[in-house]
């Protein structure tokens, strides 16, 4: 199962070939978690069919679908994890900060596609979103257009790690509503306080 973290994820699933799709690793991971996220309504295929949606894949082969449910399901494994370790795909450990804040930015940008999809497709169930989830999702939007910052201070090191904490968690969170029935405020690790 590919790490998170290793940029070769999308080549490990083989979705690279020029046939078939050019997309950011760190957007199409956070596709796939937003579409796990929105609802437990929805079967895995078309989670899949969405998944190509998304991607404005329309040549949809037997190869392509297995390599689409693969990434779903490697998602799924990931952030189901009993010990909450799940982390949103960045780049590896020694990427600058730079490089790793435009990734999670691009990663929040592909969660909001994938969750406001699967969203849009269980229109007539329960909502999903009330104030709190509103508010969260608010808050992805505004990390989605975050742009590189100039320097890599400690302090900016440590704020980049607190946001990408509170998308962890949220991410988690909003999973695990989608099979319990409620959504959790993410709270970073040591601190009582919203990340915004």
């Amino acid at each position: 199962m590919p790490v998170p973290g290793n940029p070769r994820y999308l080549q490990d699933h083989d979705v690279t070939k020029p046939q078939q799709i050019s997309v950011n690793p760190f957007e199409l991971h956070g596709m796939a978690c937003g579409l796990l996220c929105g609802s437990r309504e929805v079967e895995a295929e078309m989670r899949v069919a969405l998944l190509c949606d998304l991607l404005g894949l329309e040549d949809r082969t037997q190869d392509l679908a297995r390599s689409m449910s693969a990434v779903l399901l490697d998602c799924q494994a990931q952030i189901e994890r009993e010990d909450h370790d799940f982390e949103p795909l960045q780049p590896d450990a020694d990427a600058s900060l730079q490089e790793r804040t435009v990734a999670l930015a691009r990663w929040c940008d592909g969660f909001l596609a994938g969750f406001g999809a699967i969203s849009r497709e269980r229109e007539g169930h329960a909502a999903v979103t009330d104030a709190e989830r509103d508010e969260i999702l608010s808050d992805f939007a505004a990390i989605a257009q975050a742009e590189a910052v100039s320097a890599d201070s400690e302090a900016d090191e440590w704020h980049y790690f607190e946001v990408r904490e509170y998308v962890r968690m949220a991410a988690i969170s909003f999973f695990l509503d989608r099979n319990a029935g409620t959504v959790n405020t993410p709270v970073v690790s040591g601190s009582n306080d919203r990340i915004h």
